[in-house]
């Protein structure tokens, strides 16, 4: 049976990714060309933690998400769930918080969440700018799941994460394997990582 976060690739599934398991790995890939991620109700109480990865995605899903069953986020190494709201409300992404979850509207597609950021910062829709030029800066609460969670939504919108070192609690090579994944990432040196405060992606 699965255990906890191992259940979060049958999330992603339901999301619309390609998940292919074998005895000892899971392969995940995102929709097929020309479809996005859809909203998807989903209960969490199994795995609440990995909740923040899921609302990250559901921001370039089609639709709403409905995330349950996650009311221990609220205190955790920072109110997660508030923390969320506010940070994804600075790229035009409109999340509820909820006593028991997080409801989250979809901006429908990666492309349509860069126009979004590019109209805020008073400019044209232009999907093919650099991504930096639309970046907005997120506060991650001194908490490494927030920073982790940012950092796979600016591989696709550019963001700059105001405090990259927190990931080192748990996680201290992330930015070296997020780079490896062929994620651009300016602001993180492996040898200075806990001196630096910020990384943008």
């Amino acid at each position: 049976s699965l255990q906890g976060d191992a259940r979060f690739a049958l999330i992603l599934e339901r999301m619309g990714c390609q998940v292919t398991r074998t005895d000892t790995t899971t392969t995940v890939r995102g929709p097929p060309a020309g479809k996005s991620l859809k909203g998807i109700d989903v209960d969490m109480s199994g795995e609440t933690d990995a909740f923040l990865t899921a609302t990250a995605l559901a921001a370039v899903a089609e639709g709403t998400t409905r995330i349950s069953g996650i009311a221990n986020q609220h205190v955790k190494e920072c109110d997660r769930i508030a923390a969320m709201t506010a940070e994804l409300s600075k790229l035009g992404v409109t999340a509820r918080n909820l006593p028991d979850g997080i409801e989250i509207d979809g901006a429908g597609s990666a492309s349509a969440l860069l126009s979004r950021l590019s109209r805020s910062n008073g400019g044209e829709p232009d999907t093919k700018r650099a991504k930096k030029e639309t970046g907005a800066s997120i506060e991650c609460y001194d908490d490494h799941r927030v920073a982790m969670s940012f950092a796979v939504l600016g591989s696709v919108c550019g963001l700059t994460l105001l405090d990259q070192a927190c990931v080192g609690k748990t996680y201290p090579e992330f930015w070296d394997d997020i780079a490896r994944l062929g994620v651009d990432i300016a602001g993180v040196a492996t040898t200075e990582r806990a001196s630096r405060r910020e990384a943008s992606v």
